[in-house]
């Protein structure tokens, strides 16, 4: 910018990485520009909400899907409906595991749907995210989707410190990570889960 003798730069929104700390606007003012911060900084924070969690909280960005009917239920009483979602939002959901590093779901739905949690989009650069699953038990199936593709897929089983050592070792050798996690009062720390998954 210095080098193209721009005028006046607009900033929306400062970089929060205490390692930058307004240097590069300092130096652009010592340069001579005119700088100008905080313009539509509600915006911009919004638009860069997962790099701001990442350098201010040091724990990942989350997004939350979830079908649920009407009647605020995930499903019915006996599991017999097996799209609660119309197609446009399991489209989306193709989009966010494209767009994010991990998905995560509990063992609830490994069980009942023998998921792939896999990227369908049909484009050159889709990408499948690392699958993370909670399942404190290590009652996965080694025949499951999730199971079998774990050589072609980054597969995270996240369990408690006392689950079954033969069924771990099975699994690893199909090329799951394990990851033992302390409990906290409901179960599964999922701090500890996230904190791990940052890392």
């Amino acid at each position: 910018l210095i080098q193209k003798e721009i005028g006046r730069v607009i900033i929306g929104l400062t970089d929060p990485n205490p390692r930058v700390n307004g240097r590069g606007a300092e130096t652009l003012r010592k340069a001579g520009i005119e700088v100008a911060a905080g313009l539509l900084g509600k915006e911009a924070r919004r638009q860069n909400e997962i790099f701001v969690k990442h350098i201010t909280k040091r724990m990942p960005f989350v997004a939350i899907k979830i079908a649920m009917s009407l009647d605020g239920k995930v499903a019915t009483r006996t599991y017999d409906s097996r799209w609660i979602s119309s197609a446009e939002s399991r489209k989306m959901v193709h989009q966010l595991r494209n767009q994010y590093d991990c998905v995560l779901t509990g063992i609830g739905t490994v069980l009942h749907d023998d998921p792939l949690l896999n990227c369908r989009l049909d484009t050159r650069d889709r990408r499948d995210p690392v699958r993370a699953i909670l399942d404190s038990g290590l009652k996965i199936p080694l025949d499951s989707q999730i199971v079998q593709s774990a050589g072609q897929i980054r597969t995270i089983i996240f369990t408690a410190m006392d689950a079954d050592e033969r069924k771990r070792e099975d699994l690893e050798r199909k090329d799951l990570g394990i990851v033992e996690v302390e409990p906290d009062e409901y179960g599964l720390s999922l701090d500890h889960i996230l904190k791990t998954l940052y890392e």
